[in-house]
């Protein structure tokens, strides 16, 4: 395959074909299996993988650079006396052809949204008692008009198209991305297609009711920014200075995946390419973004090979998969729309020296990683992520010498490393730097048990340790630093055990502990070495401490240079020292 190839050829290196879908049309033919593709960039690419394909590898030739975009190439059709560049989309009229984000000359750029700074405040109210997901969250159930009717001030907007708009809700650990379906101007609502994650209302001291509307006219305020009006079929953007129509060329996402493997696929090995540019329908995202369309998925699939892929610039997630023996290795994704790496099934997945930052940027809800049962994340670097870093969605999954930081920059309850409902998560040698928006480090959450975190790193997070109605969680070895104080926390939580850790800090504060020894809350709490506690917060951290520990060893002959910034190669020097 090549890009001077002609879809009439063979498929040969002397006589290639142009594109992909023809590629696997011949493989099926002749039995072939493998597909290689010289250097070069490959537009409109989207292929489904069938059982019969088991067994193909699809890589570059020689290690060459080939991109393939999800998306097609466009040139304006005319300025307009305002300026703007007039892209004709006929298709997006009835939505066939639909998208979040374009390219302009290979770079992206912003969406047309009000207001341009911060959000509106919805009007909505929710006084329900709020209860544990797994009691279901509320007292009782929302109505229908309770998730799905935003009341908003006449005061917030004026004229919008809600064929165009799409509306993003904020919510504690998740935010609703929502389409409208009516306006009713008199009383000035929207009622939305599908409805809101939440009830409209809930986490309302938390997030503030914010919103904020997308794609609308109004919303062009400035160059570089675009908006598809489907009501006329047209894409519009305001050129950047030194833009014309002559020297742009957009790249618009067409379809949601580059290559969608079907039920009962094996064995397809897919590396050393760029995967760019997929659109994704309009969806809710889901927790963690788990709903949103992969530019590379599949679904009850077994023995896939992800190596050597670079994903980025896209609208929804990376990499998306339910199945078996899925190995990914050596992978980057960044500037991605959703989340990075979302793997569940029957286990025995692996990500291993991958490198995710930048994802989140248009569905807020995203993670990292997503990882089901009996999964193994080794090596993977994380960071400028919405959300939590890396989520654990299954049991027996390991979690080791990962770095992660700059997570948790939008929404709340969440971590660097966090999981929730599962057995014998493992988190083991990994390193974590918080700053202001992250506060948790490793954060157990409901119904997880049989836990281990061994052997981490944790560098300024407020509150490094966080179980909630968790059981028989172990943290042990490991070293937590944080140039204020640090919270330990156990809500409604059984059998915690903190021991043979080093904390470094000026204060530690114990906060929702079982006072029942041997019976709830943390019950142990042995040989851990307290580094930085000087005068009275060595006397309250005593009598703070929900049981009672005669081995624990406060070092106040060393004295700590406490700083915000400060690396893991710093504490490492420092804890030399120290010893």
């Amino acid at each position: 395959m090549a890009t001077n190839g002609n879809d009439k050829n063979p498929g040969t290196i002397s006589e290639p074909v142009l594109s992909l879908q023809n590629a696997l049309l011949i493989s099926r033919k002749t039995k072939a299996n493998q597909i290689i593709i010289k250097g070069g960039d490959y537009y409109n690419v989207n292929v489904t993988l069938e059982a019969q394909d088991s067994g193909l590898s699809i890589r570059s030739f020689d290690s060459s650079r080939v991109r393939l975009y999800a998306g097609s190439v466009l040139k304006a059709d005319k300025v307009l006396q305002n300026g703007w560049l007039e892209f004709d989309i006929p298709e997006s009229k009835d939505k066939s052809w639909d998208f979040r984000m374009i390219l302009i000359n290979g770079n992206l750029r912003e969406r047309a949204h009000i207001p341009q700074i911060g959000s509106f405040i919805y009007l909505n109210k929710w006084v329900v008692k709020g209860l544990s997901a797994s009691d279901g969250y509320w007292e009782r159930k929302p109505s229908f008009e309770e998730l799905n009717v935003l009341k908003y001030s006449s005061t917030d907007f004026g004229a919008i198209d809600i064929n165009n708009a799409e509306i993003t809700i904020k919510h504690q650990w998740e935010e609703s991305y929502l389409g409208i379906k009516e306006q009713d101007k008199e009383n000035n609502s929207f009622t939305f297609i599908y409805p809101a994650s939440f009830p409209l209302g809930s986490f309302s001291k938390e997030r503030n009711n914010a919103y904020t509307i997308w794609n609308t006219e109004s919303g062009m305020q400035k160059k570089g920014q675009w908006y598809l009006n489907r009501s006329v079929g047209k894409l519009f953007y305001w050129p950047n200075a030194g833009e014309t129509k002559n020297n742009v060329t957009a790249i618009v996402p067409r379809f949601s995946s580059i290559i969608e493997m079907k039920s009962g696929v094996k064995n397809i090995t897919i590396s050393d390419l760029s995967l760019l540019c997929g659109t994704n329908k309009l969806q809710n995202e889901g927790f963690a973004g788990r709903e949103i369309d992969a530019l590379i998925s599949g679904n009850n699939v077994e023995g896939i090979s992800i190596t050597n892929l670079k994903i980025e610039r896209t609208t929804g997630s990376g990499i998306k998969f339910y199945g078996r023996e899925i190995k990914i290795s050596n992978c980057t994704l960044t500037n991605i729309g959703g989340g990075g790496i979302f793997l569940s099934g029957n286990g025995n997945n692996e990500v291993t020296n991958t490198s995710i930052s930048h994802v989140g940027t248009i569905f807020k809800s995203s993670v990292g990683i997503l990882a089901g049962k009996k999964t193994r994340i080794n090596r993977a670097s994380i960071s400028d992520i919405p959300y939590s870093g890396i989520i654990v969605n299954g049991d027996s999954t390991t979690v080791e010498n990962c770095s992660i930081e700059g997570v948790m920059q939008f929404l709340n309850d969440g971590a660097a490393v966090y999981a929730s409902s599962h057995r014998n998560v493992v988190f083991n040698s990994n390193h974590i730097i918080g700053d202001d928006n992250m506060k948790i480090g490793i954060y157990y959450d409901e119904k997880s048990s049989d836990c281990v975190a061994t052997n981490n790193m944790v560098i300024n997070t407020s509150t490094p340790i966080h179980c909630h109605i968790a059981s028989d969680i172990t943290f042990t070895g490991n070293i937590f630093y944080n140039y204020d104080s640090q919270t330990i926390s156990c809500q409604r939580s059984d059998n915690i055990k903190i021991d043979n850790n080093t904390f470094i800090c000026k204060k530690i504060i114990f906060v929702d502990h079982d006072l029942q020894f041997n019976k709830k809350g943390l019950i142990s709490f042995s040989r851990n070495k307290l580094i930085g506690l000087e005068g009275d917060n060595i006397n309250n951290f005593r009598s703070s401490l929900p049981i009672v520990v005669d081995d624990m060893k406060v070092d106040q002959r060393i004295q700590i240079d406490f700083r915000r910034t400060i690396s893991v190669k710093d504490v490492t020097k420092m804890l030399r020292k120290i010893k």
